[in-house]
């Protein structure tokens, strides 16, 4: 079965509560005028983040993440009202999609972050196609990746069949016309964990580009690792972001040299 590519409005699914609702979107401004508590399934995901340069009280939750202080000051104060209303709707809405099996439906009901956990979720529920194709989606989609890490390289390490179908079929074709030894590249920051990612590329300029945005916004020194792999060891080619990411358990990567990004710039 392949995985649906197409996400309903929330609006389809919206419960409608009177003033809650106008032309069938939350009615925003009467949502901001309610005094309302925060429901007590979501006072745990509430923390206080720096945002808009003061500290704000956010709340993140799998379906939801807003902050919860108004700016400008609503007359409550605020979003109390607004955030219960999105979540409860978005909780029936990922409810029904997962009754009926709408997968991608189901995932794309969860805030970015945490696509990849309702992924992992319901993959016991998946038949093995569904399961690489929506990998590949979410896995695409993420902006996170290293913070999934464990998550991630759990559902890349299974056996299922299909795993080709995380690919789509033209990035099928550039893999298996891809010499039997690859030389791979990888930008990262100058540590252990960050060596060893999953993560690679085919293109060097890529990989100092993104080395130098990590590690300058991590205060890291900057690395570029040469690598070279096996073709029969990778698990996907993606080229959707134009960066020609290979897919590769780390184990399977042997790294020849470790440079830093001037230095890969000038080779």
């Amino acid at each position: 079965m392949t995985a649906k590519k197409t996400k309903k409005p929330l609006k389809a699914v919206m419960q409608d509560d009177t003033k809650s609702t106008l032309n069938g979107f939350p009615n925003y401004a009467y949502l901001q005028s309610k005094r309302e508590a925060l429901l007590p399934e979501l006072q745990p995901f509430v923390a206080r983040e720096v945002m808009y340069e003061k500290f704000m009280h956010v709340l993140r939750h799998p379906l939801l993440i807003m902050d919860l202080d108004t700016i400008p000051p609503s007359p409550t104060g605020n979003n109390n009202a607004t955030c219960n209303f999105l979540y409860r709707n978005r909780k029936a809405a990922s409810e029904k999609a997962r009754a009926e099996k709408e997968w991608l439906l189901f995932i794309l009901y969860h805030e970015r972050p945490y696509q990849i956990m309702a992924l992992a979720n319901i993959a016991h529920e998946l038949a093995d196609r569904e399961y690489w194709e929506l990998l590949g989606q979410v896995y695409m989609e993420s902006e996170n990746i290293f913070q999934q890490k464990g998550r991630i390289a759990k559902l890349l390490a299974s056996q299922r069949r299909h795993r080709h179908c995380i690919m789509s079929k033209s990035e099928q074709r550039v893999l298996r016309a891809m010499p039997e030894k690859l030389t791979i590249y990888r930008g990262c920051k100058n540590s252990t964990n960050s060596k060893q990612g999953w993560s690679w590329t085919l293109d060097r300029g890529k990989a100092t580009l993104f080395a130098n945005r990590i590690s300058f916004s991590n205060h890291r020194r900057p690395l570029v690792l040469t690598a070279t792999a096996d073709k029969k060891n990778v698990i996907a080619y993606f080229n959707g972001r134009k960066e020609k990411e290979i897919l590769i358990n780390p184990k399977h990567v042997t790294v020849i040299e470790e440079a830093d990004t001037k230095k890969a710039r000038n080779a």
